[in-house]
């Protein structure tokens, strides 16, 4: 993709068109994430280059990048380390992500409404409601009343 300038938004912008097309160049949206990172220096940017690089060379692959960032206290990457170890037939390191990208859930501002649209999506089928209301709202921050039932996590 040839770019007019190399700055962060430049580069943001490109990934944002490369999310457009079908199918989706991985490797191209990897690589970009790669040199926002390196401009930005955001270990979250980074966590979006850990996605990308999952959906190229598989979970395992993003899951090692993920496992090496400072974000211990962000539900986004117990969330996305969820869904990768998910991936991976990894289900009791799955429960305590899934468990710890909840507590993180819990502890956000106040104003937060539970809606599971975010997991629902993310974990297809297998995925039980268990007395869900819903918002709008499709982020991490709406999660606590979806239960991945590969989980085996009791409502």
């Amino acid at each position: 993709m040839a770019l007019r300038g190399r700055g962060p938004y430049v580069v943001q912008a490109a990934i944002a068109s490369l999310h457009g097309d079908e199918p989706r160049d991985w490797p191209q949206i990897a690589a970009l994430y790669g040199e926002r990172a390196r401009l930005t220096d955001s270990p979250v940017v980074e966590l979006s280059r850990a996605v990308a690089i999952a959906e190229e060379q598989g979970p395992e692959a993003g899951l090692d990048i993920v496992d090496r960032l400072a974000l211990e206290n962000s539900r986004y990457l117990h969330s996305t380390r969820f869904e990768l170890l998910r991936r991976l037939g990894r289900t009791h390191e799955g429960r305590d992500a899934y468990r710890r990208a909840l507590a993180l859930v819990h502890e956000t501002p106040s104003g937060a409404c539970s809606s599971g649209a975010w997991l629902s999506c993310a974990a297809g089928p297998g995925v039980r409601r268990v007395g869900a209301s819903t918002c709008g709202l499709s982020s991490a921050a709406t999660a606590p009343n979806v239960i991945p039932t590969s989980l085996g996590i009791a409502a």
